[in-house]
């Protein structure tokens, strides 16, 4: 019943139902109880021994305050010395204890509370804490019917007993209990949900049917109960009846989108399918039905709509009537750019990525889902721009100084990336993966800037930390080759990167290029075509490179073949078109 849903996830929400979260969080300082404790208990101690129990306790304390446990401990059980029937010194030892543990210390603990203070609610509901805690569902049933004894108009501990019957599956005893409430409050949504949720658990329709009428009379104006009956005929196969209500409600045009979305309900129910979505777009449409609400309702059904899973096409329609109805909502912005970026349509996710950030300049989680998504796109003019104004909101955040480092580095703005990566580099702690990153841009950018000493460094430093990243591993022994550099190192390097990844072209290629510049040209022929066959022959500079190993093995026609296609596949080598043109190797 998804309306029932979405009104009983409200309703958790509201006063009645939070308080029993609310009681058993409940923890009441230290210096309420030394005031309870002078009430309590000074008529038995004598002044000297009160005045050694105010310190001692006040010392317990303060050890609380400061975190020391053991030493509060210790501390309580001494001013128990000088007043054996302190219900305040229990109750902090019942809390302590509990929080380092020590189930039976604390009932214990608690249980002399209650002993000495039985009219006290506040230990009795830390009682309820400790039995919960430890899913002690029985005796915490105990404790509030012990404490309904003293206090039998006690509305919160009426509510979470109520509860805890359901819970249990003990039915009758929570309609009891809820009918206790009634007769103390009189009807009231929440308790008459909560009741025709036991009811309805029960297979009881009559009464259920019954309560829920009752409260639809007192509330005549209120369209959400209404529904809920609607959705329970069509639960029990009553659709006539169903029907018949959903359009004496949309004749009514109150609350016009939430009966649109529980009409999308009715319709599956039904099998009518394509029905179902239009009414779930005549929902989303429409602007009486909050926001919040189609949100939850996209994101719990954007996989499962219910058996009928929404298409991919669908689930568009429906962001798009989100984006168009709440175009001033960030929240909204946000679902479709995160949408967008798990479709794949990065150019779209950008846009709205842009958007949100109109809005949301300082969430930092979308300034980066925006430079990942322009690196993606290699965009990196955009990703330049976007990680300088990043870096003006959060100076101290590495990865924005990474993505800057790498846009400047790809719009040759060299020195620029230096700087960043250099600036990011100081600010990572505890991130290896990070740190490496930062070493490999470095190398890449010393590299483009002939520094090569400071290339190789940075590329060392980077596998001192991943040995065995295949990415540096393949980038620096191809940067060595093309040096004509430690080709020795560079051939066990490229070698390690194919045994991680065999089927990598590019590694492939690197290989092949290193055995032909060690003079291996019929090894590195049966590397270069593997790197072919696996979709190499789409790529220039591999197919140049094959061009290369054959005229060096005598294959000179076919050599001037593969440069030829090479050209044609787009910007190879400074000596590609002479090789062309002379059909000769230029190196």
């Amino acid at each position: 019943m998804l309306l029932l849903r979405l009104f009983i996830y409200s309703f958790l929400q509201s006063k009645m139902y939070r308080n029993i979260f609310l009681i058993l969080c409940i923890s009441i300082t230290y210096l309420f109880f030394i005031s309870s404790c002078k009430t309590q208990n000074t008529a038995t101690t004598s002044t000297n021994s009160h005045s050694h129990f105010d310190r001692v306790f006040a010392e317990a304390g303060r050890f609380v305050v400061i975190g020391e446990k053991s030493q509060a401990i210790d501390m309580y059980k001494q001013a128990l010395e000088y007043n054996k029937k302190s219900a305040a010194c229990y109750y902090q030892l019942a809390r302590l204890y509990d929080e380092l543990g020590e189930y039976n210390a604390s009932v214990n603990a608690i249980s002399k509370a209650k002993e000495f203070n039985p009219k006290n609610k506040w230990y009795r509901l830390f009682a309820v804490r400790i039995f919960l805690n430890r899913n002690n569902t029985k005796q915490a049933i105990s404790e509030y019917n012990e404490l309904l004894k003293i206090y039998p108009n006690d509305l919160e501990s009426l509510t979470s007993l109520a509860i805890l019957y359901t819970a249990t599956m003990k039915f009758n005893d929570a309609l009891k209990i809820y009918e206790r409430i009634e007769k103390q409050i009189g009807i009231t949504g929440e308790i008459s949900l909560a009741k025709f949720e036991v009811l309805r658990s029960q297979r009881n329709q009559e009464k259920a049917y019954k309560t829920l009428n009752e409260l639809i009379n007192f509330y005549p104006l209120e369209t959400r109960y209404s529904l809920i009956l609607a959705e329970y005929y069509t639960e029990n196969q009553e659709l006539d009846k169903a029907k018949k209500l959903y359009d004496n409600l949309l004749n009514q045009k109150r609350n016009v989108g939430l009966v649109r979305l529980s009409l999308s309900s009715y319709y599956k129910a039904t099998k009518d399918f394509d029905q179902s979505f239009e009414e779930l777009k005549l929902a989303f449409a429409d602007n009486s039905l909050e926001l919040e609400q189609k949100v939850r309702i996209l994101l719990t059904n954007m996989n499962s709509w219910t058996g009928n899973a929404l298409s991919d096409e669908e689930i568009r329609v429906l962001l798009a009537l989100l984006v168009e109805v709440h175009s001033n909502e960030p929240a909204v912005h946000k679902i479709y750019a995160e949408f967008l970026i798990n479709e794949k349509r990065y150019k779209e996710a950008q846009t709205e990525l842009l958007v949100v950030l109109q809005n949301e300049k300082n969430d930092f989680s979308y300034w980066e889902k925006l430079m990942s998504v322009d690196e993606i796109l290699r965009d990196y003019s955009a990703l330049y721009q976007h990680s300088q104004e990043a870096l003006q909101l959060f100076p101290t955040q590495p990865t924005t100084y990474l993505f800057n480092g790498y846009g400047a580095f790809m719009i040759n703005k060299n020195k620029e990336a230096l700087t960043s990566l250099d600036a990011g580099l100081k600010l990572v702690v505890d991130n290896l993966e990070l740190e490496s990153q930062f070493y490999f841009y470095k190398g890449e950018v010393f590299n483009k800037e002939k520094r090569y000493s400071e290339s190789d460094s940075a590329f060392e430093q980077c596998l001192k930390i991943f040995p065995n990243n295949t990415l540096v591993l393949n980038n620096y022994s191809y940067y060595l080759s093309l040096r004509k550099e430690n080709l020795q190192k560079a051939e066990q390097m490229s070698k390690k990167s194919l045994e991680l990844d065999s089927a990598n072209i590019n590694y492939l290629d690197t290989y092949a290029w290193i055995l032909y510049c060690l003079a291996k040209y019929s090894d590195a022929k049966v590397f270069i075509e593997k790197a072919i066959r696996l979709g190499g022959n789409l790529d220039v500079n591999i197919v140049e490179h094959y061009g290369d190993i054959l005229y060096k093995l005598g294959e000179k026609d076919e050599a001037l073949r593969q440069w030829k296609l090479a050209q044609r596949l787009g910007t190879g080598s400074d000596f590609l078109k002479e090789k062309v043109e002379k059909g000769m190797l230029i190196e």
